[in-house]
């Protein structure tokens, strides 16, 4: 999926392939009718950095999706394998982004890219990330339930999120909640 016109020229050669479907368009907007449509269960892509995060929801919404190969920005690299169990990382590197990448998958971080392999060259380094799906059993069933809920529910403010949280993996009803009576360990 390409949406800049000014590939069109250069992709127009890929498109003969009988192997490869060129689609023209915004690949978050039209990504649940491709993975539909086409039966995908993999994505590779190299996208603009700032659309990291829409695509992770994507990938993790669709359930279809058993491996992503994804070209990302240095920062995100940092996050991909923090570990929610180590304060230091929880407070500082563990992000939605995290958390999107490891409720369903196991992320790897497979190879650094310099800045000067592109052109033009973005403000970052970069790295290749494989996110390979995990066993069901492997899964931390809480993670994937707040990322889950998070998609449900994106407006939400976080004291309303943690109280539906609670609420649903508890299975209780909560009134209210003091965020000094929230042990993340």
């Amino acid at each position: 999926v390409e949406l800049d016109n000014r590939f069109r020229n250069v992709l127009a050669e890929l498109q003969s392939s009988k192997d490869i479907n060129m689609v023209w368009g915004d690949a978050i907007a039209l990504f649940g009718q491709l993975v539909e449509t086409h039966g995908i269960n993999k994505v590779i892509a190299n996208i603009p950095y700032k659309i990291l995060e829409p695509l992770l929801i994507a990938i993790h919404t669709h359930r279809r999706i058993k491996m992503a190969v994804l070209m990302v920005g240095k920062r995100y690299t940092d996050r991909v394998t923090a570990d929610l169990k180590t304060p230091s990382q929880r407070e500082e590197g563990f992000t939605k982004t995290s958390l999107f990448s490891q409720a369903r998958f196991t992320p790897r971080i497979v190879a650094s890219v310099p800045r000067e392999s592109f052109l033009p060259q973005p403000r970052t380094e970069s790295a290749i990330v494989v996110l390979q799906e995990c066993d069901k059993k492997e899964q931390n069933p809480i993670l994937r339930k707040v990322a889950d809920m998070i998609i449900r529910n994106p407006n939400y403010l976080v004291r309303y999120f943690l109280k539906t949280m609670i609420d649903e993996i508890f299975n209780t009803k909560t009134r209210r909640i003091h965020v000094r009576d929230i042990d993340a360990t």
